[in-house]
């Protein structure tokens, strides 16, 4: 069953999905969630967004309500929506403060938001960060950088986005051929319009910060890329939005959301990098994986299984 018609409401059917009954926003957030791990001597700190209860039965495509509920039950979670973290990270190499996307705004999904009360915790300010690498423009990861009247929230950061994204969202008439998701446009252009001679755009896998590479994840969005960190003899491999529900489409992998923008690439990319960190025991880090959203991926029967990694104390 096709489910992108949910799009058709704009932000607005998102809003009303991920808002219950009665809620008000200093309900909807855990207290400030940034936690710390490193590769090397890289420090990275993941912080919590907040959530989404939008990716559910209704919004999965290639997979119908009953295997839906059997596959929470299987991994013994208990049936209905799934709160979908949504995650950010902070890396820091001493000279710089980069961000990996900076989360949703509140106007957005008033679930969201969390970002910036995470890197206060975490003892950094929004004029700190030097840099903000987008995996993609949707709005739970780009509508962060965007405050009050649209100012830019990072007032000293250069945002770095794959050229091909860039142009799917902002520069190209696609706006017009997808009019559901004319929120989503409207988002992407106000970011381009906010940070406007701070943007760099990049079509391969240099992005211009030493330690950093990108790795093209193209299905998802036309130009979403996931990140490399390495330094000394250890790495990390940033999945971004690879995975949005964290059992079924671990389970079954061939599942895919209502906004990819090509859902066979999107499960194309997902088998093959699966694949591969099954074999090569690769730690992970997402953005809608269960914060801290770090861990590693197992083969588990026909499907796979996350495995999340302890908290690391230094």
């Amino acid at each position: 069953m096709i489910r992108r018609s949910f799009l058709k409401n704009g932000s607005g059917a998102l809003i009303a999905a991920a808002m219950p009954l009665g809620a008000n926003a200093l309900e909807l957030h855990q207290l400030s969630g940034a936690q710390r791990f490193k590769v090397g001597q890289i420090v990275i700190t993941a912080l919590s967004d907040g959530y989404v209860d939008i990716i559910n039965a209704d919004t999965l495509n290639g997979i119908d309500e009953q295997g839906y509920e059997a596959s929470l039950i299987e991994a013994g979670r208990g049936p209905g929506a799934w709160q979908t973290d949504v995650n950010a990270y902070l890396i820091e190499d001493g000279t710089r403060k980069i961000l990996i996307d900076a989360g949703g705004g509140k106007s957005f999904l008033p679930t969201l938001g969390g970002v910036p009360d995470a890197l206060r915790f975490a003892g950094c300010n929004p004029e700190d960060i030097t840099h903000i690498l987008m995996s993609h423009m949707h709005p739970d990861h780009v509508s962060g950088v965007l405050g009050a009247k649209n100012a830019a929230v990072y007032p000293n950061a250069e945002m770095i986005i794959h050229a091909r994204e860039f142009d799917f969202w902002v520069t190209s008439d696609a706006h017009a051929r997808l009019p559901q998701m004319a929120s989503f446009f409207a988002i992407a252009q106000n970011v381009a319009k906010a940070y406007d001679g701070r943007i760099k755009l990049h079509s391969g896998t240099d992005v211009g910060l030493p330690g950093i590479i990108a790795e093209p994840m193209f299905g998802h969005t036309p130009g979403h890329v996931g990140y490399v960190i390495e330094d000394g003899n250890e790495h990390l491999l940033v999945t971004s939005d690879l995975v949005h529900h964290a059992v079924v489409q671990l389970a079954h992998p061939e599942v895919s959301v209502a906004f990819d923008v090509d859902a066979n690439a999107a499960v194309a990319i997902r088998h093959r990098v699966f694949d591969r960190v099954v074999a090569s025991r690769e730690r992970l880090i997402g953005m809608h994986f269960p914060f801290p959203g770090l861990g590693r991926v197992e083969r588990d029967g026909s499907g796979y299984r996350w495995v999340a990694e302890e908290r690391q104390f230094f």
